[in-house]
């Protein structure tokens, strides 16, 4: 049953918002990306996840994956994200 306050707005199998599902970091550090459908580019000054889904860019023009206003939640994403690679690491988290 879904939540009442969530539509799943131009989801038909969920390919595309699996391909955004984070994967796991393994014990030596490496990213294991979720699904075949993710791209995960790795660097020392940015991380970026994207999708091999060829639908992408015209289910973005028509309503866009990531918002105009992300900046407004980047921070609590980026602490979201840490947090959970720090548990499945299993070392201790503290933020801010």
């Amino acid at each position: 049953l879904l939540d009442p306050g969530f539509v799943p707005v131009m989801v038909d199998r969920g390919r595309l918002l699996a391909s955004f599902v984070p994967g796991t970091v393994d014990r030596s550090g490496a990213y294991i990306e979720s699904n075949s459908d993710q791209r995960a580019e790795i660097s020392p000054a940015a991380i970026r996840i994207g999708t091999k889904v060829p639908y992408a860019a015209s289910a973005d023009r028509e309503r866009p994956i990531i918002p105009a206003n992300a900046a407004a939640w980047f921070p609590k994403a980026v602490e979201r994200a840490a947090r959970l690679a720090f548990m499945q690491l299993g070392i201790p988290f503290r933020f801010g």
